[in-house]
Parts: C-alpha cells; structure tokens; sequence
C-alpha cells in the first residue's frame, strides 16, 4: 500500500494537468485533496494552469469556500453539459495547450 502510494505521487509529480471531478464526497478525503493541493501548488509556482476542474452536484461557491486560493478558477459545472460537450470542452483546452508548444 505504502509503495502504491509513492509511486502515485512520483507519478502525480510529472503530470502536465489534471482533471479533477470535485463533489462533496472529494472533500475531507486525503488523497484527493493531495492531488488538489499538488496541483494547486505547482500551478501557483509556474503560472500555468494546471487544472481542469469538473464541478459535480456542488457550486463554485462551495469550492471557494472550501478553497480560497482558488477563488478564480474556471471550472465545469456537471449540471450545465451533457457528457459529450464536457468532453468537447475539455478538447479544446488541450488543443490550446498544444497549439502554445
């Protein structure tokens, strides 16, 4: 368990971004909020955005409240798309990360 757990941050570490779905069962949990706080930590640092935040059954307003220092992130609210345009949406966020290499 242990190494699984090294080698998941190892892992994390090298990772470009990130797609997080962020409900209310995301909060209070370690590992996710690791992932969270990683990513927040290395978009902070470099400047880039890091994350692609889906927003399940939960508001911005409880992300920011939970989250302050991520008071501008632009996140997807799973209520507003179907799968299908998330998937688009998402496309075209790695299409500009491309397209800037």
């Amino acid at each position: 368990m242990i190494n699984s757990r090294i080698k998941f941050l190892k892992e994390l570490k090298k990772s470009e971004f990130a797609i997080i779905v962020i409900s209310t069962n995301f909060f209070g949990r370690e590992w996710t909020e690791r992932e969270l706080s990683e990513f927040l930590n290395r978009q902070n640092q470099n400047g880039q955005k890091l994350i692609l935040p889906i927003l399940h059954n939960i508001t911005i307003e409880q992300l920011k409240e939970k989250y302050p220092s991520i008071a501008d992130i632009q996140a997807i609210d799973s209520s507003k798309y179907t799968c299908d345009q998330i998937a688009l949406l998402f496309a075209r966020q790695f299409i500009k990360r491309l397209k800037a290499y």
